[in-house]
């Protein structure tokens, strides 16, 4: 946030329209755009600027949007990071969450959805910056969790870096211990309804989710045809 307490937003992206049309949608609401065309520009002036979010292109020449995101990963683990995707991309979809990415957009909705995306994505981070610890750490089969700092620190001391929408579905777990939560209810979680992210995208973000927690990764069980589950006495 800038000292007027204005949200900044990085664009990266080599299409100069799309470039334009993102700036015309945010400016009129108050955002303070950068746009770059490249991933090293972004790479470039991503420490200085300290973006509230970066809105970043998956197919760019020489760097892609895949390792510009894991490579701004590396800078900032909380920062959001929207990929902006052609609309028939599920396998890359699913590649861009596991690199770190936030949540996604297809181009052709951007008009109609970039707006309410960002806003969700910047609240959920004011919402992890200003929880206190106490409030915001959960234990799950040994494993504690740190909502704040999108952590999950394994019985053994080490600690696994968590992407806001696994930070996500881990709190929404650990509200509803015991209960099942159905693709629809993490969907709208995570992504702000049920329509906005596939099945298959969902079951892979969990997937990544469970690799990480280790050995606590069975207090969360697949319920056929239902949803997931977080054990009640895990």
């Amino acid at each position: 946030m800038l000292q007027d307490g204005t949200y900044s937003v990085l664009v990266v992206d080599d299409d100069s329209l799309f470039r334009s049309m993102a700036t015309r949608i945010l400016e009129p609401e108050g955002y303070a755009v950068r746009c770059v065309q490249s991933g090293e520009e972004a790479l470039a002036v991503f420490p200085e600027m300290a973006p509230d979010l970066v809105l970043l292109d998956m197919m760019m020449p020489k760097m892609d949007g895949f390792a510009v995101c894991e490579r701004l990963r590396r800078m900032d683990n909380a920062v959001p990071i929207l990929f902006v995707t052609s609309g028939d991309e599920t396998g890359d979809e699913v590649r861009a969450l596991e690199t770190g990415a936030d949540d996604f957009i297809a181009k052709g909705d951007v008009l109609r959805g970039l707006l309410a995306r960002i806003k969700r994505a910047i609240e959920r981070t004011k919402v992890l910056k200003g929880a206190s610890v106490a409030a915001e750490t959960a234990e799950i089969d040994g494993v504690r969790v740190n909502f704040s700092c999108r952590t999950a620190e394994l019985p053994g001391g080490e600690k696994v870096k968590l992407t806001g929408a696994e930070t996500d579905i881990l709190r929404l777990f650990v509200r509803n211990r015991g209960s099942v939560m159905g693709f629809h209810q993490i969907a709208a979680a995570i992504h702000g309804g049920p329509a906005a992210v596939e099945e298959g995208t969902i079951r892979s973000q969990i997937s990544r989710l469970k690799t990480k927690l280790g050995l606590a990764a069975t207090a969360i069980s697949s319920v056929r045809g239902s949803g997931y589950v977080l054990s009640s006495t895990s």
